[in-house]
């Protein structure tokens, strides 16, 4: 794909991902701990572009379409109740949550200041 075609597919995403809820703050930090354990946890499955499996994309028109409109916390939970698919909710909270910094990123939300926590 071409670097202009994948800047504006962010730039879409990022705007349609506003609907996931205000709540949606999260920190460089937390990003970089998401893509180091989505690295470790995730990738084996979805694939270094998040978007290996054709019906579980999780960057991109397909993920946002599914995601529009839904809060961060409704991601964690489904997170939690799936994955990974041998132990669903086998994972420590927190790595969920760094996961779901690394998703808003990928999709096009900036990081801040404000850590973005299982209280979503």
């Amino acid at each position: 794909m071409n670097e202009r075609r994948r800047t504006l597919q962010l730039a879409v995403a990022g705007a349609a991902l506003l609907g996931l809820g205000s709540a949606h703050a999260f920190t460089a930090e937390q990003a970089a701990a998401g893509r180091a354990n989505f690295a470790a946890n995730c990738e084996m499955c979805h694939g270094e572009n998040l978007q290996l499996l054709p019906t579980a994309h999780l960057a991109g028109p397909e993920f946002m379409g599914r995601w529009q409109g839904r809060s961060t916390a409704e991601l964690l939970s489904q997170l939690e109740a799936t994955m990974p698919p041998e132990g669903p909710g086998s994972l420590p909270e927190s790595l969920y949550v760094d996961v779901i910094a690394y998703l808003l990123e990928s999709n096009g939300i900036a990081a801040d200041e404000q850590r973005l926590t299982a209280a979503i």
